[in-house]
């Protein structure tokens, strides 16, 4: 039996990628946009059902590129703070889906706000968090809510990973541990891949023996830990590194270059003192937030609010986020803010 469509109409349509439609139509079959137009020019399908949208404003769901709703979880106890697993700096092998909670009361209010998809991932108390996940905003199941995962490897520099593990007198307890940290699980991940690579070499020259003259392979011993890692290295999956600091951001560009990694430069902060080599980089810089809990910590004292203009103005890409767990309704106000 076919879908029923449903026919927006009336409404002044923001296609954003397009030209503006006043008055304009969108029909949906499904959970599938299929015409989008001016009122004039597209054919409410027989049968669909019809929305009236005069005077309305339609635009495309928005996406957050970085939160943690449905890991933190708004007034529902520390049994319901799944982000961090203070335990190890280093958990690539934390997958944040498996900490995903569907009830999250945060969820009905960021729908209705207009947000769609998320970017949902752990927090920063490690320097590698674990893997995140695109996420819509409603869903009974996790598996509804799941768009596409992995979607990134979070890691993490500046005051938070040093924070959680100083104060128990655990490395890392500076920013040049925090880089060297990151560094020796990703050099540890290298020598795995050659290990995997030799191994398999090895089996290959068994097989290739008569039966008679092989010998055994001891079998190689899987680290989830590392093998997480891999897709990084590979240039496969990016790496989501959470930094404030100018000082920070270099560092992270640093790593970047020195294992060839593909990175996304999350909050960026300062990133408009270092604007120019942001955009020598061409590096994706994801900004935020904006105007939400500014400077409640010693590294956000340069907090600038032109920060996005200013990266966007010398050609950097850029993107926003509410790095929010239960504030993520307040996107559109954080995008207007940084316009106006």
């Amino acid at each position: 039996m076919a879908e029923r469509a449903t026919a927006v109409v009336g409404a002044r349509v923001h296609t954003v990628s397009g030209p503006v439609h006043e008055p304009g139509t969108v029909v949906i079959v499904g959970e599938r946009i299929v015409a989008v137009g001016p009122e004039s020019a597209v054919k409410v399908p027989e049968g669909a059902t019809r929305i009236e949208a005069r005077g309305m404003t339609l635009v495309p769901g928005l996406i957050d590129a970085h939160a943690h709703i449905g890991v933190f979880n708004e007034a529902q106890g520390e049994d319901n703070w799944d982000g961090n697993e203070t335990t190890d700096p280093v958990t690539p092998e934390m997958r944040v889906i498996d900490a995903l909670n569907p009830d999250a009361v945060a969820f009905p209010d960021v729908l209705a706000a207009g947000v769609t998809t998320v970017a949902t991932m752990p927090g920063s108390a490690n320097v590698i968090g674990g893997t995140a996940a695109a996420i819509r905003t409603r869903g009974a199941t996790v598996n509804e809510l799941v768009r596409a995962y992995p979607v990134g490897m979070k890691m993490a520099l500046g005051y938070n990973p040093k924070s959680v593990y100083g104060v128990e007198k655990k490395r890392p307890a500076t920013r040049m541990a925090n880089a060297a940290v990151l560094r020796g699980a990703l050099q540890a991940a290298k020598n795995y891949a050659a290990k995997k690579l030799h191994h398999g070499a090895q089996l290959l020259t068994m097989e290739k023996k008569e039966a008679d003259k092989r010998e055994p392979v001891a079998p190689l011993e899987v680290d989830l830990k590392l093998e997480a890692l891999l897709p990084v290295l590979e240039g496969r999956l990016v790496a989501r590194c959470h930094c404030h600091r100018a000082d920070d951001i270099l560092t992270a560009l640093r790593i970047r270059d020195e294992f060839g990694l593909a990175m996304s430069l999350e909050h960026c902060t300062e990133g408009y003192k270092v604007a120019k080599e942001l955009a020598e980089a061409g590096v994706t810089c994801v900004l935020g937030p904006h105007f939400i809990d500014m400077r409640y910590k010693a590294e956000l004292m340069g907090v600038n609010p032109a920060n996005a203009a200013l990266l966007h103005a010398v050609g950097v890409k850029v993107c926003l986020q509410t790095d929010a767990t239960w504030g993520v309704q307040w996107l559109a106000h954080n995008a207007a803010l940084c316009v106006r």
